[in-house]
């Protein structure tokens, strides 16, 4: 528990780095692609690209069956991360669920990485090896830019983060795994940067109230009771 602690107080004060590769991620494109993730969530899917949403899937009784986070990367064009312990859960209903024609739906899990870069200095620190602006501004929250990192191409920059601080998850071609490490590392030395685990960021989510599908948030439950109400659309 000291460990947790430290690992939990560092990300509050400095940066830290979790390593999030085990979520589940599906990449979503062609004619159609955008209504038909509409018609599997209740929450309003991105219109503009760049625009990133939190949305649930429900079962035929209101329970929530997915959480999903859905950014819009081009037109007709959609990148989906849910939970890495719902991989086969996810990736059978979205597959069950797809239309005839139209839409092509890819598991990329395996060939996608995911590091989170958190805390009051994640911005000086990234801010060393992307070409962009990271300010509020140029980089709102919810939103994601593909982007180089470093010497990493076609990165997916997503301003969210399940630790409720400032920070960016950075999804990307599972071959560069090995130069981010070090070059973020390396940009982060001179502010205290420390990997952090799961059980530190299990701390930090509960201090935020932030939901952990598979035990805060189950089909037992509706968005509404589980305080999400703000992320259903009754008009849809």
């Amino acid at each position: 528990f000291e460990h947790v602690g430290r690992e939990a107080v560092n990300l509050r004060r400095h940066v830290g780095v979790i390593d999030l590769t085990p979520f589940t991620k599906h990449e979503v494109a062609g004619l159609g692609a955008g209504a038909w993730l509409d018609s599997l969530v209740a929450n309003k899917v991105p219109t503009k690209i760049g625009r990133m949403a939190l949305s649930h899937a429900l079962t035929r009784r209101g329970g929530i069956r997915s959480e999903f986070t859905i950014t819009k990367i081009a037109d007709e064009h959609f990148y989906v991360v849910s939970a890495g312990a719902a991989e086969r859960y996810d990736s059978d209903y979205l597959q069950a669920m797809l239309p005839p024609a139209g839409v092509s739906l890819r598991n990329i899990t395996s060939s996608r990485g995911c590091f989170v870069v958190a805390g009051p200095r994640s911005r000086d620190v990234l801010a060393k090896l992307v070409d962009a602006p990271l300010d509020n501004a140029a980089f709102p929250w919810l939103t994601g830019q593909v982007t180089e990192v470093g010497l990493a191409t076609d990165v997916y920059l997503l301003r969210v983060n399940f630790v409720g601080a400032l920070g960016w998850e950075l999804h990307f071609p599972i071959e560069y795994a090995h130069h981010l490490f070090d070059a973020i590392f390396e940009a982060g030395a001179e502010h205290h940067i420390a990997m952090a685990g799961m059980r530190a960021m299990e701390s930090l989510r509960l201090e935020k109230s932030y939901r952990m599908w598979g035990s805060d948030l189950t089909p037992d439950y509706s968005p509404y009771e589980a305080g999400l109400d703000r992320f259903v659309r009754l008009n849809k």
